[in-house]
C-alpha cells in the first residue's frame, strides 16, 4: 500500500468545532487517517521565505491565466482607478 503524508492545520473555534484548512491535492474518495496534536503555536521550520514560497506554490492560479493581462502594472493602475471612482475618492480636489 502506497502512503503519502499530508500535514493538516486547523483550530478549534469558539463553538468547540474543529476547523481544518483543506489541503491542496486531496481528491474525493481518498481514504485518510487523521491524528490530532494540540499545539500552542505552529512550528516554523526554516527561513520564513521558504515557508512563504511553499504557501504560494499551493495556490490555484488557473483562473488568473484567463484574465488576459498583457501588462500587470498597467492593469493594476486601471483597477485602482476603477476602485477610486466607485468609492468617489478625489485626492486632488478636482
Amino acid at each position: 500500500m502506497k502512503m503519502a503524508t499530508i500535514e493538516l492545520f486547523g483550530r478549534v473555534n469558539d463553538k468547540g468545532e474543529l476547523e481544518i484548512e483543506q489541503p491542496h491535492g486531496l481528491h474525493a474518495g481518498k481514504r485518510v487517517k487523521v491524528t490530532i496534536t494540540e499545539l500552542d503555536e505552529i512550528p516554523q521550520e526554516g527561513h520564513w521565505g521558504k515557508n512563504f514560497v511553499a504557501l504560494l506554490d499551493q495556490l490555484d492560479t488557473s483562473e488568473w491565466e484567463a484574465l488576459d493581462i498583457d501588462d500587470p502594472v498597467e492593469w493594476l493602475k486601471q483597477q485602482r482607478q476603477k476602485q477610486a471612482k466607485r468609492r468617489k475618492l478625489n485626492w486632488r480636489n478636482e
